[in-house]
């Protein structure tokens, strides 16, 4: 006869599918919103207040999170029991950032929160190769232990956000008109994880759509989920989708190259991508400049101090460009309506009154009129966004798995 089965029924693996996405949860509440007490958490998570406590005591087991002081806390109750309050640890790891614009080569570590605790900015030459980058990025990694605050720290990996056609999924930059030596299909993500190691994760993506994905988590309207950051300068004209809080890629990776939506079908001249009235073309400085009869880009200064100062010829001059502005952003509207369009570039320099003037043409048009609701607004971001952006990618993945 069989001994009769005594063994007690199997514990609850404690770090089951259920506990890690509670953990995933307390994370991403914690990651957002900071500081936060134990009504806090249980009201934003929808969990138990027994789960709440567990749960933050094994992410402050883990480092993930830190249990804060209610002393030091503004607004913290002063009588009774003290709460107990918790944050997530920004000190946990860190996080490489580099950004490929222009004539500029910006690389950055930042804590986990995406914020920039040190940064060295480079001059890149006309069309240098693409070994010549990479061999900079490589010595900037190499070098960062030494920075305040990263000799121990774990690093999350390297987020790099650059001008271009890319692949992120792929990691290869398409296309690079401000490169052409580095030709088509360069896997920049392949390259730099054959240099730096396997153990070192490397994400690589657009620049504008970095510096979307800043506007709505740390631009000066936090809390707009849907945002379109478009670029116009010198070389050119593109943007960046963030829509529901996810960025737009495309199938294609195409999402964002707006700067070649037709606008202008009776336009005779050609675009730099071959074809006629595009958005790009008509917005372009370059346009504005031969208009004014300037003979460099300093001379568009002129112009744009004459607009401000309210000058007839100089409103001429800009109201042309308000115009062709209005029509494309209001395409932009038609086709995504996201909270705010954010614009960056040379035209921030011609101030308030440009927006203006594009919010009155939009108002305007004929057929479609531009829902008041609509904000247009310059960024306020600075040359930084695209590393914060980057960063907060590598940082959404990490802690989100």
């Amino acid at each position: 006869m069989e001994a009769p089965d005594t063994k007690t029924p199997a514990m609850k693996d404690p770090y089951d599918s259920d506990e890690k996405e509670n953990q995933r949860t307390m994370l991403g509440i914690l990651r957002a919103r900071g500081v936060s007490s134990t009504a806090a958490l249980m009201e934003a998570s929808a969990l138990s207040r027994g789960t709440v406590l567990r749960v933050a005591d094994r992410l402050c087991e883990k480092r993930l999170a830190i249990h804060v002081d209610p002393k030091g806390v503004k607004g913290a109750r002063r009588t009774g029991k003290p709460p107990h309050l918790y944050d997530f640890n920004a000190s946990y790891a860190c996080i490489i950032a580099v950004s490929i614009c222009g004539n500029s080569l910006d690389m950055a570590v930042t804590d986990s929160l995406a914020r920039i605790r040190h940064i060295v900015r480079e001059e890149l030459y006309d069309d240098e190769d693409a070994p010549s980058v990479v061999g900079r990025i490589v010595k900037f990694v190499a070098q960062i232990r030494a920075f305040p605050g990263c000799r121990d720290r774990e690093i999350l990996g390297v987020a790099v956000a650059t001008q271009g056609v890319v692949d992120t999924d792929a990691g290869i930059i398409r296309t690079a008109a401000r490169f052409p030596s580095w030709g088509t299909d360069l896997p920049l993500q392949k390259v730099l994880t054959e240099c730096l190691g396997a153990d070192m994760p490397v994400r690589v993506d657009n620049i504008l759509r970095m510096s979307a994905l800043t506007e709505c988590r740390r631009g000066r309207k936090q809390g707009d989920s849907s945002v379109v950051h478009v670029y116009c300068g010198w070389e050119g004209l593109g943007a960046g989708i963030v829509m529901d809080g996810r960025v737009l890629r495309g199938s294609e990776n195409l999402a964002g190259e707006l700067g070649h939506m037709m606008i202008n079908p009776v336009e005779t001249g050609t675009c730099n991508c071959g074809s006629t009235g595009c958005f790009e073309q008509q917005v372009s400085p370059w346009r504005l400049l031969s208009r004014a009869g300037g003979k460099s880009p300093r001379d568009l200064a002129a112009v744009f101090s004459g607009f401000r100062r309210g000058e007839h010829e100089a409103a001429l001059f800009m109201d042309e460009i308000a115009r062709w502005m209005a029509i494309g952003l209001n395409n932009i509207n038609l086709i995504l309506n996201p909270d705010v369009i954010m614009l960056s570039g040379v035209y921030t320099e011609a101030g308030q009154g440009f927006l203006d003037r594009i919010m009155e043409f939009a108002q305007g048009l004929a057929i479609t009129k531009m829902p008041k609701t609509l904000r247009i607004m310059f960024s306020e971001s600075g040359e930084a966004a695209p590393l914060v952006g980057g960063a907060l990618c590598l940082a959404d993945i990490y802690f989100g798995s």
